[in-house]
């Protein structure tokens, strides 16, 4: 178990109650080496893993998708430790991250890249986390949206302008 990756360890990315079977301890390996260490790179500091993987009772009771990437160990909900950035900022940093080769100490290796990625909104201000996984792409596009507080929609128009005008495929 120990370290998953430079930044992350085991007892960041699941309850100890709750622990993942050896293919999801591996699919969170390629998560944390290949989308979890860079985005804290790119955000200058630490991140906080708020819900990384779950088991099915788990998802159940915190109302996770029937089909959740966090049952695959897939998925991570992040959110800035330094508070330097907004949900937001944090959400368009994993948007721009290239995919990335990885190897494992155990032989594996593959490209990760970020499937999926979620913007919540939160009181304080505009999705204090965010939701990112490492889940196949579909048609060259990242699936995104956005929890409003009740419900999933699209991204508000204004973050896809942004995208768009940045050239990042999104659907």
């Amino acid at each position: 178990m120990g370290n998953y990756s430079r930044y992350f360890s085991h007892t960041e990315l699941y309850h100890p109650d709750d622990v993942p079977p050896p293919v999801a301890q591996t699919e969170l390996r390629f998560l944390a080496r290949g989308v979890l260490d860079p985005l804290r790179e790119a955000n200058g500091g630490p991140l906080e893993s708020t819900s990384g993987y779950r088991g099915v009772e788990h998802n159940r009771r915190v109302g996770g998708a029937s089909d959740s990437q966090h049952l695959y160990g897939t998925a991570d909900d992040v959110r800035d430790q330094t508070e330097r950035h907004s949900g937001l900022e944090l959400f368009l940093m994993a948007m721009r991250l290239h995919p990335m080769r990885v190897h494992l100490p155990s032989g594996n290796e593959r490209i990760v890249v970020i499937g999926g990625c979620g913007l919540y909104y939160n009181e304080d201000e505009l999705g204090k986390f965010i939701h990112v996984d490492s889940r196949p792409r579909v048609n060259g596009c990242i699936t995104t949206w956005y929890f409003d507080g009740s419900r999933y929609v699209d991204l508000p128009g204004y973050v896809q302008e942004i995208l768009h005008r940045e050239g990042i495929a999104f659907c």
